[in-house]
């Protein structure tokens, strides 16, 4: 990335800057911790002849590169967050790859265009099989009947899809939330009605535990551990707010039903 005369040019921080956010935002995007994105900055910059610092928002990516006497700034919004922490395991690959010159800048660049285009790792299908799965088993941990675990799967993949349904469509993640925590009540009231013996209370746990926000306050504890107390707080309020959510769809139904 630097020239032979030992002088980087505008287009040496061009691409190193591009080959940084373009590495951060997947990341970012795909779950991956504050503390984790700042770090595979710093190393990719290093890995092109230059020194980074970054600083890290749950929204945003701001990345200084410096060399010599020249530096260039440069922001970069994330609008959008999932989890899909393959993503996250595949571009610290690339990364550490790149450092110990396994691989050359170009070639870094793009496997990380290769890597940001790639579907998520699990299909809708899948996801959905998976909060089915969830919404039965916590039934059945908290006590719930065979009925009470048959429903709550249902009522999992219920939620599942119509959470997914809203966030696609760029539906506020808390709106969003709110939304399918309603229909899990909704529809755990229709069971009960419909199936004798059948406990309300054990069907609604375990059908909005899929809604959960548990990677969120999980990142938000470590990246307070890391010493990056903004994140951490954005991170933690989120999770919170979400629960709030959650409580909110299910108490409407209730006051509504009761």
């Amino acid at each position: 990335m630097v020239s032979a005369d030992n002088q980087v040019t505008q287009c040496d921080f061009d691409r190193t800057m591009e080959l940084c956010q373009l590495a951060g935002k997947i990341m970012l995007f795909a779950g991956g911790e504050t503390y984790r994105v700042e770090d595979t900055v710093i190393r990719i910059a290093r890995a092109c002849g230059m020194e980074a610092e970054s600083f890290v928002t749950p929204t945003g990516i701001f990345i200084t590169l410096n060399y010599g006497n020249k530096s260039h700034t440069a922001m970069t919004r994330i609008m959008y967050r999932t989890i899909d922490l393959n993503k996250v395991s595949m571009v610290n690959g690339v990364s550490r790859d790149l450092s110990v010159g396994l691989i050359t800048p170009e070639e870094a660049q793009q496997q990380l265009k290769e890597i940001s285009i790639a579907p998520l790792t699990y299909t809708a299908t899948i996801n959905n099989i998976a909060a089915g799965v969830a919404g039965g088993s916590f039934a059945y941990l908290f006590g719930g009947t065979y009925l009470d675990v048959l429903a709550a799967g249902i009522i999992g993949v219920i939620v599942n899809i119509v959470l997914n349904y809203f966030l696609n469509r760029q539906t506020a993640i808390f709106l969003a939330t709110f939304i399918a925590a309603v229909h899990a009540a909704l529809v755990a009231f229709i069971a009960v009605s419909v199936v004798e013996g059948t406990q309300v209370d054990k069907i609604i746990i375990g059908g909005i535990m899929p809604l959960l926000p548990g990677v969120a306050l999980t990142n938000a504890v470590r990246d307070m551990i890391a010493g990056d107390l903004v994140s951490g707080l954005a991170r933690g309020a989120e999770a919170v707010l979400i629960a709030s959510a959650i409580a909110a769809g299910v108490i409407v139904v209730l006051a509504l039903a009761l």
